[in-house]
């Protein structure tokens, strides 16, 4: 609710996705004129985020951000 209008719609020019954060910066750094040197390596070995959810997990987790799912195209 803090980005979209009383109409669910996106009212600002761009939203960056942590799960793109290098890609958001190349994006920043073109639009701003200012070379962001800054990049996220996850150096540390895991399994995939969604192995340590459970379907009870996945079924709240869907409740809670149904909005933020269906607005950004996300799929859980």
């Amino acid at each position: 609710k803090f980005i979209t209008n009383f109409l669910g719609q996106i009212k600002v020019s761009h939203v960056a996705r942590f799960e793109l954060f290098n890609n958001e910066v190349n994006f920043l750094s073109k639009t701003l004129k200012y070379d962001f040197d800054v990049q996220i390596v996850n150096a540390s070995k895991h399994d995939h985020y969604r192995s340590y959810y459970t379907d009870a997990a996945k079924e709240k987790v869907r409740k809670i951000y149904k909005r933020d799912i269906s607005l950004f195209d996300y799929d859980f």
